[in-house]
């Protein structure tokens, strides 16, 4: 029994000096001090997630989802922030979800590439509706093409008229010839070779070739389409060559050949 009181004894006795009862000093390893929160930003894992942030433990947060296209309603328009903004995770719920990081980063990289998929096919399909719109006005101007070779007219150009003007105009060659028409005075109507020829004879000392146009014998629907054509219009004009007098500002006059119209190809839509 002595030596159990003695055992018992030294063993208190360890306890009071190691947890600084005892006489002597404790020697003890100082802790770590604590995260100074002054020089944290507020983004901050550690300040965000209190004890655990503290430790390094990353917490699920609000995920904001980056765009590259906007959607509509008639489709998908191209474009990027600021003009398409950053929207929020939503959980199936419809509320916010906080997710880590990673999940963070895969919902993005799931957004952009169903958003792209979904783009590339409105691109695609817009491409494939001109092209159906292009092939039905193309099948249509041929057909009138065809209407108007039933009915006698021969499918020219201003140019042509320039040079076998006087040929048709001798046979009576009826033609349907394409052009830019720009009243230029009363009486003094003219069919361009092009707009631009047009141009060139307005603003460059270069001048313009034309035929001389007469339309006061011509359909009612030529006449009104024709008193639209303010600034000028292309138009395809149906007729004959005839032989003319112009007569310029000074009272001379000349003897040319001009096309009489008789009608105007109405717009293929």
């Amino acid at each position: 029994m002595s030596s159990a009181r003695i055992v018992l004894a030294s063993l208190m006795a360890v306890a009071l000096v190691e947890s600084g009862c005892g006489d002597r000093p404790v020697l003890v390893n100082a802790a770590a001090p604590p995260p100074d929160i002054r020089n944290m930003q507020t983004t901050d894992m550690r300040l965000q997630g209190g004890i655990l942030g503290i430790l390094g433990v990353e917490l699920p947060k609000v995920c904001m989802i980056h765009h590259r296209h906007k959607w509509t309603d008639a489709g998908v328009i191209t474009g990027g922030p600021p003009a398409v903004p950053d929207t929020v995770f939503v959980g199936p719920d419809g509320n916010p979800q906080r997710i880590s990081r990673e999940q963070c980063d895969q919902e993005n990289a799931r957004s952009l590439a169903a958003e792209e998929d979904a783009f590339q096919k409105t691109v695609a399909e817009a491409q494939r509706a001109a092209q159906q719109v292009q092939q039905k006005q193309t099948a249509a101007a041929a057909q009138v093409v065809r209407d108007e070779a039933a009915l006698g007219y021969k499918h020219v150009t201003v140019r042509d008229l320039l040079l076998d003007g006087r040929t048709y105009a001798s046979d009576g060659t009826k033609v349907a010839a394409a052009g830019f028409y720009k009243l230029n005075a009363r009486r003094d109507e003219r069919l361009y070779i092009s707009y631009d020829d047009f141009m060139m004879h307005t603003f460059q000392p270069v001048e313009a070739r034309y035929v001389g146009l007469l339309t006061d014998g011509g359909s009612r629907a030529l006449r009104e389409y024709l008193m639209r054509c303010v600034a000028g219009c292309n138009v395809t004009i149906l007729g004959h060559l005839d032989r003319c007098v112009e007569t310029n500002v000074f009272g001379a006059k000349a003897q040319d050949v001009c096309l009489v119209a008789d009608d105007i190809r109405p717009p293929v839509n």
